[in-house]
Protein backbone atom coordinates (compact mmCIF):
# COMPACT_ATOMS: atom_id res chain seq x y z
CA UNK A 1 0.00 0.00 0.00
CA UNK A 2 1.16 3.51 -0.81
CA UNK A 3 1.72 5.56 2.25
CA UNK A 4 1.70 9.28 2.54
CA UNK A 5 5.46 9.29 3.12
CA UNK A 6 6.04 7.44 -0.13
CA UNK A 7 3.82 9.90 -2.00
CA UNK A 8 5.75 12.81 -0.48
CA UNK A 9 9.06 11.23 -1.50
CA UNK A 10 7.80 10.72 -5.06
CA UNK A 11 6.68 14.37 -5.24
CA UNK A 12 10.00 15.52 -3.78
CA UNK A 13 12.02 13.47 -6.28
CA UNK A 14 9.79 14.61 -9.17
CA UNK A 15 10.16 18.21 -8.00
CA UNK A 16 13.94 17.89 -7.81
CA UNK A 17 14.06 16.32 -11.28
CA UNK A 18 11.88 19.11 -12.65
CA UNK A 19 14.06 21.73 -10.95
CA UNK A 20 17.20 20.09 -12.38
CA UNK A 21 15.66 20.08 -15.89
CA UNK A 22 14.75 23.77 -15.57
CA UNK A 23 18.24 24.69 -14.33
CA UNK A 24 19.93 22.68 -17.10
CA UNK A 25 17.56 24.20 -19.70
CA UNK A 26 18.29 27.72 -18.46
CA UNK A 27 22.02 27.01 -18.56
CA UNK A 28 21.83 25.64 -22.11
CA UNK A 29 19.73 28.63 -23.21
CA UNK A 30 22.20 31.07 -21.64
CA UNK A 31 25.26 29.50 -23.25
CA UNK A 32 23.56 29.10 -26.65
CA UNK A 33 22.54 32.76 -26.65
CA UNK A 34 26.15 33.72 -25.86
CA UNK A 35 27.34 31.46 -28.66
CA UNK A 36 24.78 33.02 -31.04
CA UNK A 37 26.02 36.50 -30.12
CA UNK A 38 29.61 35.42 -30.75
CA UNK A 39 28.63 33.99 -34.15
CA UNK A 40 26.80 37.22 -35.06
CA UNK A 41 29.92 39.18 -34.13
CA UNK A 42 32.07 36.89 -36.27
CA UNK A 43 29.63 37.28 -39.17
CA UNK A 44 29.80 41.07 -38.89
CA UNK A 45 33.61 41.02 -38.88
CA UNK A 46 33.63 38.69 -41.89
CA UNK A 47 31.15 40.89 -43.78
CA UNK A 48 33.34 43.94 -43.10
CA UNK A 49 36.42 42.07 -44.31
CA UNK A 50 34.60 40.96 -47.47
CA UNK A 51 33.31 44.49 -48.09
CA UNK A 52 36.86 45.80 -47.79
CA UNK A 53 38.15 43.18 -50.25
CA UNK A 54 35.37 43.96 -52.72
CA UNK A 55 36.02 47.70 -52.40
CA UNK A 56 39.74 47.33 -53.01
CA UNK A 57 39.10 45.00 -56.00
CA UNK A 58 36.50 47.42 -57.33
CA UNK A 59 38.91 50.35 -56.95
CA UNK A 60 41.52 48.45 -58.97
CA UNK A 61 39.01 47.63 -61.71
CA UNK A 62 37.56 51.15 -61.75
CA UNK A 63 40.87 52.59 -62.95
CA UNK A 64 40.57 50.68 -66.21
CA UNK A 65 36.84 51.05 -66.99
CA UNK A 66 36.44 51.29 -70.72
CA UNK A 67 33.67 49.98 -72.94
CA UNK A 68 34.70 49.84 -76.58
CA UNK A 69 31.37 48.70 -78.04
CA UNK A 70 28.56 50.39 -76.13
CA UNK A 71 25.70 48.85 -78.10
CA UNK A 72 27.43 45.47 -77.85
CA UNK A 73 27.66 45.78 -74.06
CA UNK A 74 23.92 46.51 -73.82
CA UNK A 75 23.08 43.74 -76.29
CA UNK A 76 25.18 41.23 -74.35
CA UNK A 77 23.33 41.97 -71.10
CA UNK A 78 19.91 41.75 -72.71
CA UNK A 79 20.71 38.66 -74.80
CA UNK A 80 21.84 36.75 -71.72
CA UNK A 81 18.57 37.58 -69.97
CA UNK A 82 16.14 36.79 -72.80
CA UNK A 83 18.02 33.68 -73.92
CA UNK A 84 18.51 34.68 -77.54
CA UNK A 85 20.82 36.96 -79.47
CA UNK A 86 19.66 40.54 -79.74
CA UNK A 87 21.60 42.80 -82.06
CA UNK A 88 21.32 46.50 -81.34
CA UNK A 89 21.94 48.48 -84.51
CA UNK A 90 21.73 52.16 -83.58
CA UNK A 91 20.39 54.80 -81.25
CA UNK A 92 17.05 56.06 -82.55
CA UNK A 93 16.38 58.57 -79.78
CA UNK A 94 18.47 59.83 -76.87
CA UNK A 95 16.58 61.66 -74.13
CA UNK A 96 18.18 63.66 -71.37
CA UNK A 97 15.02 64.41 -69.38
CA UNK A 98 14.07 61.76 -68.40
CA UNK A 99 17.16 59.71 -69.19
CA UNK A 100 16.33 57.11 -71.83
CA UNK A 101 17.78 55.57 -74.97
CA UNK A 102 15.52 54.18 -77.68
CA UNK A 103 17.60 51.67 -79.60
CA UNK A 104 16.78 49.96 -82.85
CA UNK A 105 17.29 46.22 -82.75
CA UNK A 106 17.45 43.80 -85.64
CA UNK A 107 14.04 42.99 -87.04
CA UNK A 108 12.78 46.55 -86.52
CA UNK A 109 12.20 46.05 -82.79
CA UNK A 110 12.81 48.80 -80.27
CA UNK A 111 14.68 48.47 -76.99
CA UNK A 112 14.38 51.33 -74.52
CA UNK A 113 17.12 51.55 -71.88
CA UNK A 114 16.76 53.76 -68.83
CA UNK A 115 17.80 53.95 -65.18
CA UNK A 116 14.05 54.29 -64.46
CA UNK A 117 11.63 51.37 -64.45
CA UNK A 118 8.83 51.25 -67.03
CA UNK A 119 6.17 52.74 -64.76
CA UNK A 120 8.39 55.64 -63.65
CA UNK A 121 9.54 56.29 -67.23
CA UNK A 122 5.97 56.27 -68.62
CA UNK A 123 4.89 58.71 -65.91
CA UNK A 124 7.85 61.05 -66.55
CA UNK A 125 7.41 60.88 -70.32
CA UNK A 126 3.68 61.50 -69.96
CA UNK A 127 4.36 64.71 -68.00
CA UNK A 128 6.82 65.92 -70.64
CA UNK A 129 4.44 65.09 -73.52
CA UNK A 130 1.63 67.05 -71.80
CA UNK A 131 3.92 70.11 -71.51
CA UNK A 132 5.05 69.95 -75.14
CA UNK A 133 3.24 72.40 -77.35
CA UNK A 134 4.87 71.78 -80.73
CA UNK A 135 3.06 70.12 -83.58
CA UNK A 136 4.04 66.67 -84.72
CA UNK A 137 5.34 63.56 -83.10
CA UNK A 138 8.07 64.39 -80.57
CA UNK A 139 10.97 62.22 -79.48
CA UNK A 140 9.32 61.81 -76.07
CA UNK A 141 6.16 60.51 -77.74
CA UNK A 142 8.28 58.12 -79.82
CA UNK A 143 9.91 56.65 -76.73
CA UNK A 144 6.56 56.46 -74.96
CA UNK A 145 5.16 54.55 -77.94
CA UNK A 146 8.16 52.19 -77.89
CA UNK A 147 7.62 51.13 -74.27
CA UNK A 148 3.88 50.50 -74.53
CA UNK A 149 3.37 46.77 -74.11
CA UNK A 150 7.12 46.16 -73.75
CA UNK A 151 8.53 43.51 -71.46
CA UNK A 152 10.89 44.97 -68.86
CA UNK A 153 14.20 43.49 -67.72
CA UNK A 154 16.17 44.84 -64.76
CA UNK A 155 19.94 44.74 -64.39
CA UNK A 156 21.49 46.00 -61.17
CA UNK A 157 24.82 46.29 -59.44
CA UNK A 158 23.67 43.73 -56.87
CA UNK A 159 22.62 41.12 -59.47
CA UNK A 160 24.81 38.09 -59.98
CA UNK A 161 24.75 38.42 -63.78
CA UNK A 162 26.33 41.88 -63.73
CA UNK A 163 29.94 42.73 -63.05
CA UNK A 164 31.43 44.23 -59.93
CA UNK A 165 31.73 47.56 -61.74
CA UNK A 166 28.34 47.48 -63.51
CA UNK A 167 27.53 51.07 -62.52
CA UNK A 168 30.85 52.38 -63.84
CA UNK A 169 30.46 50.44 -67.08
CA UNK A 170 26.88 51.72 -67.43
CA UNK A 171 28.15 55.27 -66.98
CA UNK A 172 30.80 54.73 -69.69
CA UNK A 173 28.18 53.23 -72.02
CA UNK A 174 25.82 56.14 -71.42
CA UNK A 175 28.54 58.66 -72.18
CA UNK A 176 29.58 56.68 -75.25
CA UNK A 177 26.00 56.90 -76.53
CA UNK A 178 25.65 60.61 -75.74
CA UNK A 179 23.78 60.50 -72.45
CA UNK A 180 25.19 61.23 -68.99
CA UNK A 181 22.97 59.31 -66.60
CA UNK A 182 25.70 59.11 -63.97
CA UNK A 183 26.53 55.80 -62.29
CA UNK A 184 23.15 54.06 -62.22
CA UNK A 185 22.86 51.17 -59.78
CA UNK A 186 20.31 49.65 -62.12
CA UNK A 187 19.30 49.80 -65.77
CA UNK A 188 15.93 48.82 -67.15
CA UNK A 189 15.56 47.36 -70.63
CA UNK A 190 12.11 47.53 -72.20
CA UNK A 191 11.90 45.18 -75.16
CA UNK A 192 8.96 45.82 -77.48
Amino acid sequence: MITQELVMEIYTVAGLILLAVIIIGAGVFYFQSRQANALRSMLKVEEQRLAHLIKSRRDQLAKDVKVDNCLGWLAELLSAEVGRDIDLDQVAVSLKAPFALDLLASGGKHVVVSPMNARQLKKALGRVVKRETGAGFSEHQAVLASIRGAKAYRFALVDSQTSLIFDLEAQAVGRGLGIDWGQPEELWFMLA
